[in-house]
């Protein structure tokens, strides 16, 4: 790897690093520190360090598709960590995905008053389409577009490899 490509590594980390430091603080970096949600009567914790991770790796996915992009995927280097990248967001949004599901089971398993025990007949409910289940296709979709672009990075990876050679 050239010099060139160490440097703009190095600054691309320690950019995320300092976005990261804004937004959490040096606390959002301890392995101690947590997020809590409240939904209704449940409490979902987090440590900070996955949100962490989510950011850092995003960042890195969106400044090198920019350089990339802007390269005519002409540097090899910056392809392969492009590549890197985008398979530790789809790691990442597999895990955000994840808890989506998490909270769509944990929401839909709610019992509706009066319970069925009481012998009371009960209307038929209806299958609702929430937020959730939106947000777990989108992130679905999104993993393939990332794959297939992934794939498509490869691709002209190689091509362009393939054209240095000669």
């Amino acid at each position: 790897m050239k010099k060139r490509e160490m440097l703009w590594l190095l600054g691309t980390l320690v950019v995320v690093l300092i976005v990261n430091l804004l937004i959490f603080g040096i606390e959002g970096l301890k392995d101690s520190s947590q997020l809590d949600i409240n939904v209704h009567d449940t409490y979902f914790v987090f440590a900070n360090i996955h949100l962490v991770l989510l950011l850092s790796v995003s960042a890195l996915f969106l400044i090198y598709l920019l350089r990339t992009i802007a390269r005519n995927f002409k540097n090899i280097a910056a392809n392969l960590v492009l590549m890197i990248s985008t398979l530790l967001l789809i790691t990442a949004l597999l895990g955000v995905s994840s808890i989506v599901e998490s909270l769509m089971e944990e929401t839909t398993s709610w019992t509706v008053y009066p319970p069925l025990e009481t012998g009371i007949d009960q209307t038929e409910t209806e299958y609702v389409d929430t937020n959730l289940h939106l947000l777990s296709r989108v992130l679905f979709y999104t993993q393939i577009a990332l794959f297939l672009f992934f794939l498509f990075c490869g691709y002209k990876t190689r091509r362009n490899y393939k054209r240095s050679l000669n």
